[in-house]
């Protein structure tokens, strides 16, 4: 039901942007309700979440917050709390190392956010986008080496492709280029959505039977090709 549900938000998401453009206040509504959705269907099963994984539902609960403030309020704290999501992904990535340079991190962030405003907005965006590539670069690190599930990773993927078309059409925006966004927009919603189904089933351990089939499949395939280049690369 759950995964349905989202990707019947996905539909109409698309079919509205794509067809009903100026009707923004229902686009608004739309997408912010797959979030909420996934944080509600994890916060029921959160009992089922292991110790380690549970820094993963405080990212999802933080891109509730960001998406609300993105769409909403103000979009510099929307993305600076997308921001403190990828900085759980990362502390997860990383066995929690760092923590008092993160925290530092965050707070100077924060602070930045709160004087500049508006003007922090292009620099929230950029320290977002380099923590984006880290965590994309790191949680490729791991698969290879066995220590994240490959279900994990696939959605950290995902969340990567996301974030690459939101920052391109952020960048067609900003220097009001004349190019069509509707692949951008179709490619960086599919890919959330995605994300958001991927990594909400796999760490309450509910990842449909079909789904992780597939994920397998492509998982063997993934490590098969590693070996190889492992191989190769003693040569």
């Amino acid at each position: 039901m759950y995964i349905a549900t989202e990707l019947l938000f996905l539909f109409f998401i698309l079919l509205v942007k794509i067809f009903f453009s100026t009707q923004t206040n229902l686009l608004n509504v739309l997408t912010f309700l797959p979030i909420l959705t996934t944080a509600l269907y994890t916060s029921k099963y959160r009992h089922q979440i292991e110790k380690g994984s549970k820094i993963l539902y405080v990212a999802i609960l933080f891109a509730i917050f960001g998406d609300l403030f993105l769409i909403y309020i103000n979009n510099v704290y929307g993305i600076f709390f997308f921001f403190l999501s990828q900085i759980c992904y990362y502390l997860y990535l990383t066995d929690y190392k760092n923590k008092e340079g993160i925290a530092l991190l965050t707070t100077i962030n924060f602070i930045c956010c709160t004087i500049l405003k508006e003007n922090m907005l292009f620099l929230e965006a950029f320290v977002y986008a380099v923590v984006s590539i880290v965590t994309c670069v790191i949680s490729t690190k791991k698969v290879r080496k066995r220590k994240i599930p490959f279900a994990y990773y696939i959605s950290f993927v995902f969340l990567y492709i996301c974030d690459t078309n939101l920052f391109l059409l952020s960048c067609i925006s900003e220097f009001r280029l004349s190019v069509d966004t509707t692949f951008f927009y179709v490619l960086e919603w599919i890919s959330y959505i995605s994300f958001q189904i991927l990594i909400c089933t796999s760490i309450i351990h509910r990842l449909p039977k079909k789904i992780e089939d597939i994920i397998n499949r492509v998982k063997k395939k993934f490590l098969f090709d590693e070996e190889i280049w492992k191989e190769k690369d003693t040569f």
